[in-house]
């Protein structure tokens, strides 16, 4: 998978944000949509720290707390992600199944 640095994404970012489609955007500049859609969603979150690049491991509190939100206010994964600032909505996925399998030590 393809990096992009926060500058970049900032740029395609504003862009939509100014009123450009994001498809359009997507195209223009060779990126699937869904992820600059991502990359909107983030940056109207978390500002400019939501574009940039993080390399995080999640305690098992923190997990369980992401998974009770989900459950609580029926959050998709990707909602949660953005919300919580969880770079990868695969890891909730992962932590579900770890969850449902296992309970809270299994996280």
């Amino acid at each position: 998978m393809t990096k992009y640095d926060p500058a970049f994404k900032l740029k395609l970012v504003k862009q939509c944000l100014a009123g450009s489609s994001t498809n359009g955007v997507a195209v223009k500049n060779g990126i699937g949509h869904s992820i600059l859609q991502r990359w909107v969603r983030s940056y109207q979150q978390h500002g400019l720290p939501g574009l940039a690049k993080q390399y995080s491991r999640y305690d098992a509190q923190f997990k369980l707390s992401v998974l009770q939100r989900i459950e609580q206010d029926g959050l998709s994964d990707q909602q949660a992600a953005i919300l919580f600032g969880i770079r990868g909505q695969n890891s909730i996925g992962e932590w579900k199944r770890l969850y449902h399998a296992g309970g809270i030590n299994a996280l």
